[in-house]
């Protein structure tokens, strides 16, 4: 952990003497700018908490002191989590774990306490704007107004970093694009056991994160949220595990995972190769056309 946050450290110091600003929450911005993180987070993959941060502009460590928000626990890490983790946790015990939306933080200190020799890095862009602009429709039982009032008393960032401050040692919050995080745990060279994808919901940027972190870290088991509740999910799931010949577990039509695992309240499967639409249906001409002559002699 050390040497990452020295090499961190290093990347910082070169962003800062190009004039990129590498930490701290940025000034109110006009419209170009919002143009511009829009169009960077549809490029870039987009978290389920997204930042005023353009990709390439990283990066993030903890503030030098710690916000005045107030410590406020809300998110979606529920028992089908905690089950599916578990099971791969007594399989092996990771050294670094990868989150791709991580909100207030309910997730991430989970995986930081049950896995204490782990660092565990929290990819995320912990937006407001960007929350209540783009992603509203994953927030839709909540209702707008509540949604808005909970970011106006809790704004995303400083309240995660509050909710987190005890564990600032091994949590290493990184505020970009999920890709554009994923590939900087990949230049720092980190090689996660585990990697929990929690972050955007929409179909192109599921599927995105997912396809990133197998060709980044192919070794890495993917975990991931919200199988059941987002056809988006499913079918990015479903076709990433296809093309990469992954076995797929969902627990509770919920928590899905790129491992097989033997529960009680899961299932395991293999998604079936696709099939050429165009042939099968040749496919299917040839057949009734075969079976004309024959229904044709039977009735003689």
């Amino acid at each position: 952990h050390a040497r990452t946050r020295a090499a961190m450290e290093d990347r910082k110091g070169g962003e800062a003497a190009e004039g990129v600003e590498s930490s701290g929450p940025k000034e109110e911005e006009g419209d170009a700018s919002r143009g511009e993180k829009r169009k960077s987070s549809e490029e870039g993959g987009p978290s389920s908490s997204k930042s005023a941060r353009r990709e390439g502009e990283l990066t993030t460590t903890w503030p030098r002191s710690k916000p005045e928000a107030t410590g406020f626990r809300h998110g979606w890490f529920l028992e089908t989590h905690e089950r599916v983790f578990e099971a791969l946790l007594r399989r092996r015990t990771p050294t670094a774990i990868v989150e791709l939306g991580s909100w207030y933080g309910a997730s991430t200190r989970w995986l930081a306490e049950r896995c204490p020799t782990a660092t565990v890095y929290a990819i995320d862009l912990w937006d407001d704007e960007f929350i209540l602009a783009e992603q509203g429709d994953h927030y839709g039982t909540m209702g707008d107004a509540k949604l808005r009032r909970m970011l106006r008393d809790h704004p995303l960032w400083e309240t995660f970093v509050v909710n987190l401050w005890d564990l600032k040692d091994r949590v290493v919050p990184l505020r970009t694009t999920t890709t554009e995080g994923l590939r900087t745990v990949a230049q720092l060279g980190v090689q996660p056991e585990l990697i929990y994808i929690d972050a955007d919901h929409h179909y192109d940027a599921a599927k995105r994160d997912i396809e990133t972190a197998l060709t980044l870290f192919p070794d890495a088991v993917l975990v991931g949220d919200d199988y059941g509740h987002y056809d988006s999910v499913k079918r990015a799931v479903t076709e990433t595990a296809r093309a990469f010949g992954k076995v797929v577990h969902v627990d509770q039509n919920h928590c899905w995972a790129f491992a097989k695992i033997d529960s009680l309240t899961g299932r395991n499967f293999t998604p079936k190769p696709q099939t050429d639409t165009k042939f099968a249906s040749l496919l299917d001409d040839f057949k009734r056309a075969a079976s004309g002559p024959q229904r044709d002699k039977a009735r003689a």
